[in-house]
């Protein structure tokens, strides 16, 4: 019998939302963590990203929930009729090789693919932890240790 998951962990969303309202986002297309320098929205040259304020440095290994995998933008930035998003709330931090539940406090392994969440409780049974893959990651991530 395959490992008991949840039914948002199917392969044909890339983001979904847990019942308890925490965004979850898939691993990158080609299982790297989620950091600044695997994001569309960042600037390198600037170290800046789109969606926070020109002030604001956004360098390699930085992460926040805004993550969009993709190659970082090699262009000028212009942030013509957007609100900046102040990192408080988009949780702007500097995690060096990036995030994963795999490298978060509440992730206890099953494998090297996947484990169970401890932060989370299952909806389809009340007390459990859903399983998560290795390489996700949610809003409520965590350093380990």
């Amino acid at each position: 019998m395959p490992p008991r998951s949840l039914k948002l962990l199917q392969p044909t969303a890339r983001a979904q939302v847990f019942p308890e309202h925490v965004l979850y986002a898939r691993p990158n297309p080609d299982r790297s963590r989620k950091q600044c320098a695997n994001c569309v929205l960042w600037a390198p040259d600037a170290q800046e990203c789109q969606i926070h304020d020109a002030n604001v440095i956004a360098t390699a290994d930085s992460v926040c929930g805004y993550h969009v995998f993709g190659m970082p933008s090699k262009t000028q930035l212009e942030r013509l009729n957007i609100d900046p998003v102040p990192p408080e709330l988009s949780g702007l931090e500097q995690v060096p090789g990036g995030t994963s539940c795999d490298r978060c406090r509440f992730y206890q392994s099953q494998g090297s693919m996947s484990g169970l969440c401890q932060f989370l409780d299952d909806p389809e049974e009340p007390g459990a932890h859903p399983v998560v893959e290795a390489l996700s990651c949610c809003a409520r991530w965590a350093p380990a240790g």
